[in-house]
C-alpha cells in the first residue's frame, strides 16, 4: 500500500507508473513487427512461452496500473455493487445460493465468484469485488489473444488485443469500472469462443476442448440469462459443425454428446445442490420468474431494439469510439474477404461464430429494453474476435499464410490502421476522463454513512438483518448478512428506458405475486433476523416513499413487526428495529 499512496500523491507519478507499464505491453505487442532478436528470443521454446506469460501479465498489470484508483472508493458506484458485495457477504454465512439469496437476474455464479478473495484471506467489500471484475475482464482478453494466436500470425495477435485493454484501463464510466453482472457472462463467453476456435482449427478435435466449451457454454446461464442468446447463437456453430465433419457418425455423435455434457455439467450440479437442500421449487420461482418479470416488463420489439442502438451509443462516451471503430474495421475487411475466390473451411466457420457471437451480444445488450450502459461489456470481446476473424477471412495475418512481400505490406497496412483506429480515440480524450488521484487515505478512512453506524451500532459484524426498501449498501458496507432472500418490492421495479412505461408500480401489493409475501415471512420466522430495518426513505435509491411503500403497507408484515421486534432507532426517517428477545 506504501507504494500506492506515494504514486496518489503525485499524479505526475501516477501517470508516469500507467504508462511506463502499458509501454511495456505496446513493446511486446510490437516486437514480431521488430527485426532484432533479444536474448531471450535465443532460448528456443522456452524463451518463446516466457515471452507469451510476460505478455499476458502485462495485460493484467497495465489494466491495475490504470485503474487501481477506483478500487479504495467507499461507497457504491452502481446500486447492483451493494447488492452483489451483500450477497457475497450472505453467501459466506450460508453458501448455499437460492436458501440464502437471490440476487435478482443474476445467477449463482456472479454471487460466487466474489468469494475468491475470502479464500485468499481478503474481506468481502467494494475493494475485493472491483478487482475480481478487473481480472475477469484481463481473462477475457487473455482468451481473446489465445483466439488470435489460433489465427493469426503473432504480428497481428497480440495488437488486436490493445483495443480492449486501452478501453478496460482508460475508461472512467462509472458503469464500467465497477463490478457489473455482466463481467461472468463475458468471461465465460470468451473462454468458450477460444475453445470453439481450437475445435474449428483442428483437423481432430479433441474431446477436452469439445467438453470445455459446452462446460463453458452451459455455464452461462447460471450467471445470467441475459447471456443465453450470444452462448445459444455459438453453440449453435458448435454443434452444426460436429454434425457435419467428414468423419463416422459414431465419431460426430460422441463429440456432439461429449458438449452436451459439458453443457448440462452445471446444470446438474445446481439441480442437485438445490434438491438436496429442499429449495429447488424457490430457485424457479426466484431466477427464472425474477427473468420473466424483467423480460416481460422490458421486453422491446425489434424496431425499438434497433432504435435504442444509437441511445445506448450516446450514453457511453468512451465505449462509442471503441465499438464503432472497430465494427467499421471489421466490416469492411470483412467485405474485402468476401471477394477472394479461396478461403479455408475454417475461415468461413470461424467468421460465422464470430458474427453470431457479436448477433447475440447485441441482443443480449438491446432485448431487455434498459439503457443500462455495463450492459455493453458484452460486446467489448465479441467486436474484437470479429475482427480477428474478418482479417483471417480477408487472408491478411494468417498464422500459416506465407511471408511473400505482399503479404508483409498488407500486414503492415493493418498494423498501422488497428493501431490508428483503436488508440487514438481513447488516447486522444484521456485528459477529460478524471480519475480521484489524491483522494487514497481520505477513501481508506472515509467514516461510515450515518444510517449504516446506526444500523452497527445495534448488530455486530455478520449478524442477520432482515431489509424493507433498497438500500442494500446497509449490509455491503456494514459487513452484515442479510436476513431474508427477497424484498418483495424489488419486484415491483420494472424500470425501461421505453417512453411511456412506468418505472415503478405503486400498488405493488396487487402487482407482485403472493408467493414472495409469503416467502419474506418464512424467511423472518426462519432465519429470526437480530434487526429489521424499513429502508423506505429519502435516501434510499428507489421506493422511498414511506406512505407507499413503507412496511405498514404489507399488513401481515407489520403485525409481524409489532410482535417481535421493537423501535430501536430512526436516523434519516431509516427505521431500525430489535428483535425483543
Amino acid at each position: 500500500m506504501s507504494l500506492l499512496y506515494w504514486i496518489d500523491r503525485s499524479p505526475g507519478g501516477y501517470w508516469l507508473s500507467a504508462l511506463f507499464v502499458a509501454a511495456c505491453l505496446a513493446f511486446l505487442a510490437f516486437l514480431p513487427l521488430l527485426p532484432v532478436k533479444l536474448p531471450w528470443t535465443r532460448c528456443g521454446r522456452r524463451g518463446r512461452i516466457g515471452e507469451e506469460i510476460a505478455f499476458c501479465f502485462l495485460i493484467f498489470l497495465t489494466l491495475f496500473a490504470f485503474r487501481w484508483v477506483f478500487f479504495f472508493y467507499p461507497r457504491y458506484f452502481n446500486p447492483d455493487e451493494a447488492a452483489f458485495v451483500m450477497g457475497a457477504l450472505t453467501l459466506e454465512h450460508d453458501p448455499v445460493f437460492w436458501r440464502s439469496i437471490a440476487l435478482g437476474t443474476s445467477g449463482p455464479l456472479n454471487g460466487y465468484i466474489l468469494l475468491l478473495p475470502k479464500l485468499l484471506g481478503a474481506d468481502i467489500n467494494y475493494t475485493s469485488v472491483r478487482i475480481v471484475g478487473l481480472l475477469l475482464a484481463g481473462g477475457s482478453i487473455v482468451f481473446l489473444y489465445l483466439i488470435g494466436k489460433n489465427l493469426l500470425h503473432s504480428k497481428l495477435a497480440r495488437l488486436i488485443v490493445l483495443g480492449p485493454v486501452a478501453f478496460f484501463a482508460l475508461t472512467v464510466e462509472l458503469d464500467f469500472v465497477h463490478f457489473s453482472s455482466e463481467h461472468v457472462p463475458l468471461f465465460l463467453l470468451s473462454a468458450a469462443c477460444y475453445f470453439i476456435s481450437a475445435i474449428l482449427c483442428r483437423d481432430r478435435p479433441a474431446g477436452r476442448d469439445v467438453y470445455l466449451a459446452g462446460l463453458m457454454l452451459g455455464s452461462v446461464p447460471f450467471a445470467k440469462l441475459q447471456g443465453v442468446p450470444p452462448a445459444g447463437l455459438m453453440a449453435i456453430v458448435a454443434y452444426v459443425f460436429l454434425l457435419t465433419r467428414p468423419e463416422s457418425w459414431p465419431r460426430r455423435l460422441t463429440l456432439a454428446g461429449t458438449m452436451t455434457l459439458g453443457g448440462a455439467t452445471m446444470a446438474i450440479i445446481f439441480t442437485a445442490m438445490t434438491l438436496a437442500t429442499g429449495c429447488f421449487g424457490h430457485a424457479l420461482h426466484a431466477y427464472l420468474g425474477m427473468n420473466s418479470h424483467y423480460a416481460e416488463h422490458g421486453g422491446v420489439t425489434l424496431a425499438q431494439m434497433i432504435g435504442l442502438l444509437s441511445p445506448f451509443l450516446h450514453t457511453a462516451e468512451t465505449f462509442r469510439p471503441y465499438v464503432l471503430t472497430v465494427s467499421v474495421l471489421g466490416l469492411l475487411v470483412s467485405a474485402f474477404g468476401f471477394f477472394r475466390r479461396k478461403h479455408a473451411g475454417s475461415d468461413r466457420w470461424m467468421w460465422a461464430l464470430s458474427t453470431l457471437s457479436l448477433l447475440g451480444a447485441w441482443l443480449a445488450v438491446v432485448m431487455p429494453g434498459r439503457l443500462y450502459e455495463h450492459y455493453l461489456l458484452l460486446l467489448v470481446i465479441p467486436t474484437a474476435f470479429w475482427l480477428q476473424t474478418a482479417l483471417v477471412l480477408a487472408g491478411i495475418g494468417k498464422f500459416n499464410q506465407p511471408e511473400s512481400d505482399a503479404h508483409r505490406a498488407s500486414t503492415l497496412l493493418m498494423v498501422v490502421t488497428i493501431v490508428a483506429m483503436l488508440l487514438w480515440p481513447l488516447f486522444g480524450g484521456f485528459h477529460k476522463w478524471q480519475r480521484p488521484l489524491g483522494r487514497l487515505k481520505e477513501f481508506r478512512e472515509a467514516p461510515p454513512r450515518p444510517v449504516v453506524a446506526a444500523v452497527r451500532r445495534h448488530a455486530d459484524e455478520g449478524e442477520l438483518v432482515a431489509l424493507w426498501g433498497w438500500m442494500y449498501e446497509i449490509c455491503a458496507e456494514g459487513g452484515l448478512v442479510r436476513g431474508t432472500r427477497n424484498f418483495v418490492l424489488e419486484h415491483a421495479w420494472v424500470d425501461t428506458s421505453i417512453p411511456g412505461r412506468p418505472n415503478i408500480i405503486a400498488n405493488y401489493t396487487d402487482f407482485v405475486p403472493k408467493y414472495y409475501f409469503d416467502l419474506f415471512l418464512e424467511d423472518m420466522e426462519r432465519n429470526k433476523p437480530k434487526l429489521f430495518v424499513d429502508a423506505c426513505a429519502p435516501g434510499a435509491f428507489n421506493f422511498r416513499d414511506r406512505s407507499l411503500f413503507g412496511h405498514e403497507t404489507f399488513p401481515e408484515l407489520a403485525a409481524y413487526v409489532r410482535t417481535h421486534y421493537e423501535p430501536a432507532e430512526e436516523i434519516e426517517q431509516v427505521r431500525i428495529y430489535r428483535r425483543k428477545n
